[in-house]
């Protein structure tokens, strides 16, 4: 109780503070966002968190008047900032019993002078939650007025995908328990690389948060990931700590100590094949017609029938990739697939042509999306699995000789 009593009168005594913490894009590097997030400089306790004072401003309703000056300051800050940096804040679930919102939202953008293009407003799942027909509404009225909208912590939520499909928005935020397990858990890796495709596939920005190491910066970005935000990029900070200048340095992420497969190299593979796919005929055609250019000794290992062999092919390669971030487990349906191959005629010194067709393939299929890093990463993988298979091979070798 005593707490809300100082709630209400801190707006008007000027407690309250809005901190700027900056998104960066994942390629350059460079500063394209910052979130507003308040502060309360409470007179006895100090620095507060919204996350200690925000449930009971939505409870008691002050949440209205907080966040229409938390929109307020943060365009007024975000106007003297180069054009090229978007401000990002957060809207309450609460703040859509206002049926004026939009209305609000655009006097002060007409009142700061900052143009609407550059406001981005993060919304959670709650909004969509309760009043379904009519926060959608107001969403759409928002989006007319030029802003952008975003929805915060994708993912953990009952019905995110779902969202997708009701309203166009324009950027999805990872949820920073994904980051965190990124470099642990393949599961982690394997979600946040399917929500970042999914991203691309409906040109929608994918913000992945609480980034605070560069291994999970190199995951993001082998991921297809567009931005991020953590301590790795900096700590959230008032607005005349901000630095627009550069583009935030790389730290070092010390040098790996041996070549076992990693979860970047699965999400290259994995993103780089889902690119695949759509292509498929296409790539299968690319990678027969050059094996049987390069050795045409092959040619006769081969069924006659072209189109089920590249069938088999691609079912081979979805199933491999699919199961790439389990190898101990997949290692042994490769080695009897290997085993198999010695029936048909294969022998060790074929798997190299089949590197070399199968790189050549997808280097055709997916031209510049084909990088250095997505090649190296399909080498690594290419070597565990031949090396899968020719054990195998050697395994019905053995048997026969002992025979």
């Amino acid at each position: 109780r005593k707490l809300e009593q100082d709630l209400r009168h801190a707006l008007g005594a000027g407690e309250f503070e809005v901190h700027y913490q900056p998104i960066i894009n994942i390629e350059t590097r460079r500063k394209v966002a910052m979130e507003a997030l308040v502060r309360w400089r409470h007179p006895v306790y100090g620095l507060i968190r919204p996350d200690e004072f925000i449930p009971l401003a939505e409870e008691t309703g002050l949440i209205n008047a907080l966040g229409e000056w938390v929109l307020q300051q943060a365009c007024r800050d975000a106007s003297r900032w180069p054009l090229a940096v978007r401000v990002s804040v957060n809207l309450s679930p609460v703040q859509f019993q206002n049926s004026d919102l939009a209305g609000q939202v655009a006097r002060i953008l007409a009142e700061t002078r900052l143009p609407a293009k550059r406001l981005e407003l993060e919304i959670t799942e709650s909004v969509l939650l309760h009043y379904t027909d009519e926060n959608i509404g107001v969403l759409h009225r928002l989006r007319d007025l030029g802003v952008s909208i975003a929805l915060d912590d994708f993912g953990i939520g009952y019905s995110s995908l779902t969202y997708l499909r009701t309203f166009p928005f324009d950027k999805i935020k990872i949820d920073r328990s994904f980051v965190s397990e990124m470099p642990q858990m393949d599961v982690c890796a394997a979600i946040v690389c399917a929500v970042a495709n999914l991203g691309r596939s409906l040109d929608i920005v994918t913000t992945a948060e609480g980034v605070e190491t560069e291994q999970q910066f190199d995951l993001l970005r082998a991921a297809g990931c567009t931005q991020a935000q953590g301590y790795l990029f900096g700590r959230p900070c008032p607005v005349a700590e901000l630095d627009f200048d550069d583009a935030i340095p790389k730290r070092s992420a010390g040098i790996e100590k041996n070549h076992a497969l990693t979860a970047r190299d699965v999400m290259l593979v994995r993103t780089s094949f889902s690119l695949v796919v759509p292509i498929q005929d296409t790539v299968s055609s690319l990678f027969y017609g050059r094996l049987f250019a390069i050795a045409p000794n092959l040619r006769r290992l081969f069924s006659e029938d072209i189109t089920d062999q590249k069938r088999k092919l691609m079912a081979v390669l979805s199933s491999c990739v699919g199961r790439l971030h389990d190898f101990p487990a997949l290692a042994p349906v490769v080695r009897e697939l290997g085993a198999r191959h010695v029936g048909y005629g294969a022998k060790r010194e074929h798997y190299a042509s089949v590197a070399q067709a199968l790189l050549w393939a997808l280097e055709k299929g997916l031209g510049d999306l084909f990088t250095f890093e997505v090649r190296s990463a399909w080498i690594k993988v290419y070597d565990l699995l031949a090396a899968a298979m020719q054990a195998g091979a050697e395994e019905i070798e053995t048997e026969r000789a002992v025979s």
